[in-house]
């Protein structure tokens, strides 16, 4: 056991809690030091000189030593943190419910360049009871290769359904020079809930993929 210095000398408190181990009567101390408080406990058969006992639990032993200094930075630390993290969670819920924001957004990456791809007509389109495709929405990509309004959010479930994103890389290709094998590119997807959707296509001339992102 680590040598803990003769603490005798400490101001003591006494303190009433369960008997610990198989003792009968034990004397519990709380010794208070600075940045430390030591706890030990000794039985009323084997009365040790604190911090110096070997014996085992139930006997005399040390039960913990810890720094009072670092037990509250830690506790403020974790509190901020957690009260940091409730208060984005709220604004982000508050924000996906306010309007003028948007539940889906789309991006599109050449592969061939390793740039976003700027100036791509995409077509939203979502279906109907009847099985056809109504024309929701029709963007360019920017600079950043991104479309971010495209399905402007409502009630939960208001949006849920299938949907069809239509992309036209043939043009963009072929001002690059590029004949690609795809005259366009259409990603259907379904929408479930109020969760924000993001459905890019990364792509070359001769191959592309997909995935929903965040």
């Amino acid at each position: 056991m680590t040598e803990l210095g003769p603490l005798s000398r400490l101001p003591a408190r006494q303190l009433d809690l369960p008997e610990p181990g198989r003792n009968s009567d034990p004397d519990f101390f709380l010794f208070e030091s600075g940045l430390y408080e030591f706890y030990a406990y000794f039985s009323a058969e084997n009365r040790c000189r604190p911090g110096r006992c070997a014996h085992g639990p139930g006997r005399g032993a040390v039960l913990r030593l810890s720094n009072l200094q670092t037990i509250r930075i830690m506790r403020k630390r974790m509190m901020t943190g957690a009260l940091a993290l409730l208060a984005l969670l709220l604004v982000g819920r508050a924000e996906a419910r306010e309007p003028g924001t948007f539940q889906l957004s789309t991006h599109m990456l050449d592969l061939s360049q390793g740039a976003p791809a700027p100036g791509v007509a995409v077509t939203l389109r979502a279906q109907e009871p009847d099985g056809s495709w109504r024309v929701v929405a029709e963007r360019r990509t920017d600079a950043n290769g991104r479309i971010a309004d495209l399905l402007p959010h409502g009630v939960p479930g208001a949006n849920d359904g299938l949907y069809r994103l239509r992309f036209e890389t043939e043009p963009y290709f072929a001002a690059q020079g590029l004949r690609s094998i795809y005259p366009y590119v259409e990603v259907t997807f379904r929408i479930e809930g109020d969760g924000h959707y993001h459905i890019p296509i990364t792509m070359s001339a001769n191959g592309y993929s997909t995935y929903r992102g965040n």
